[in-house]
């Protein structure tokens, strides 16, 4: 399973470099967008028992006006604080019982907003979102090694059993040495770099929890196959979910903060 995971490991870093560091932006915005529709069906699948017209229409609606940047980034920077910090915070508390129609805006949230975030942030913050993205894969990679290695003591077993509180103490120590070692690489001071650090690991473990809650509530260990080894695309991008969209709501709420 781990040789299978490296594999598939090497081959998405492959194809997201060959459209991140393409000089004609249309290609990361056709990658980005590919990645989040899959993630879209993925979603779908997760939240409902059938095909929701309402999500698939909320959500391709909202993908469709971000592709031309149509939104207001404060609007989007709204949405994406107030989901994050507010309701997936009283949804665990309260383990809040929702709806079919009031989970079809979860696509939004989700999906609509990460692709608007990362398409503007391509645009406009290239390097700090490859910083965020790097980020969240160190997060990510140090956090299941470390945690299935040493890990004993559990995080947050109603939520998602697997995750250990060494997993979790790994993904803020690799961030961190990251974020000083590399801080001047991504033009970046070492305030800055190791405040984003601490909330894109935050927030990156907070995706991850979320999308574990969905799987639970939805008896699937996976979110999808179409990634040997690491299961569905939602798999891979729940952390970004979450971090891209607050670190562009801290770019739009707090423009002076870079570097």
């Amino acid at each position: 399973m781990t040789l299978k995971r490296t594999i598939s490991a090497l081959a998405l870093v492959a194809i997201f470099s060959l459209s991140f560091f393409n000089s004609n932006d249309v290609y990361f915005n056709l990658f980005a967008l590919i990645i989040c529709l899959i993630g879209m069906v993925e979603l779908n699948d997760m939240l409902f028992k059938y095909r929701n017209p309402m999500f698939f229409f909320l959500t391709l609606i909202f993908l469709g006006s971000s592709f031309f940047s149509f939104p207001d980034p404060l609007f989007i920077a709204s949405l994406s604080f107030i989901f994050w910090v507010f309701f997936v915070p009283i949804l665990f508390y309260r383990n809040l019982k929702l709806l079919d129609y009031q989970k079809s805006f979860f696509g939004i949230f989700l999906i609509g907003c990460l692709f608007y975030s990362i398409i503007y942030m391509y645009e406009n913050h290239q390097n700090l979102l490859l910083f965020s993205l790097l980020l969240v894969w160190i997060a990510d990679s140090g956090a299941y090694f470390i945690g299935r290695k040493f890990g004993k003591y559990k995080f947050v077993p109603f939520i998602s059993p697997g995750k250990t509180l060494e997993g979790v103490a790994a993904a803020f120590i690799l961030t961190f040495l990251f974020s000083f070692l590399f801080a001047e690489y991504f033009s970046l001071s070492m305030k800055a770099s190791l405040s984003y650090a601490i909330i894109i690991t935050f927030f990156s473990i907070l995706g991850d929890l979320f999308e574990s809650y969905i799987k639970r509530s939805a008896n699937l260990k996976d979110s999808g196959t179409i990634i040997p080894g690491h299961g569905g695309v939602m798999d891979r991008i729940d952390g970004i979910c979450s971090s891209i969209p607050i670190i562009f709501s801290v770019i739009i709420f707090f423009p002076n903060l870079l570097p």
